[in-house]
């Protein structure tokens, strides 16, 4: 890709949400910044001001957020945002869209695909059709890993190991 990173912060307070985003955005041009708190956040985003976009988890301590996307919306209207919650319901994107101009809402688990594309259409929409072969890749792969994924026997559950017939 030729393009230029875009910073992008992601806020939670689960270092392991941070590894998983972080890892399924390795390969995208995006300058990934970490903040487990509303405040660590605030701080963050006052030193880099050029931040493009944020990854925001709905239930941290002490605010949610959409309050937090709220109160970035007022101070750096240019931040477009995505609200990450495990509890994605329709008045809940309806809040975060009216509320906070959330540009995108995902489900945990997300799935690393969709993660990418939406972050791809939000931060990168003149490069968001450039990208066949990569597309074409990640297709394989996942397919891949579909294919790879064991079976599991519906009544005992099982995993069924085939073996090749010889």
């Amino acid at each position: 890709m030729n393009q230029e990173c875009v910073k992008l912060l992601i806020v939670d307070d689960q270092e392991s949400v941070h590894r998983a985003l972080a890892l399924s955005l390795r390969r995208e041009p995006y300058e990934i910044l970490h903040a487990y708190d509303a405040a660590e956040a605030f701080h963050i985003l006052e030193q880099h001001p050029d931040v493009g976009g944020i990854i925001s988890d709905h239930n941290m301590p002490g605010i949610t957020g959409i309050e937090f996307l709220v109160q970035v919306r007022l101070k750096w209207p240019h931040i477009i945002s995505l609200l990450l919650t495990a509890e994605a319901t329709v008045e809940l994107a309806e809040a975060a869209v009216n509320a906070a101009g959330v540009r995108g809402l995902l489900a945990k688990p997300w799935r690393a695909v969709e993660l990418r594309d939406i972050l791809r259409d939000m931060l990168l929409p003149e490069d968001s059709q450039a990208q066949p072969d990569r597309d074409a890749l990640e297709v394989v792969e996942h397919s891949l890993r579909e294919e790879m994924r064991p079976q599991r026997d519906p009544e005992t559950g099982a995993f069924i190991i085939e073996e090749p017939l010889s």
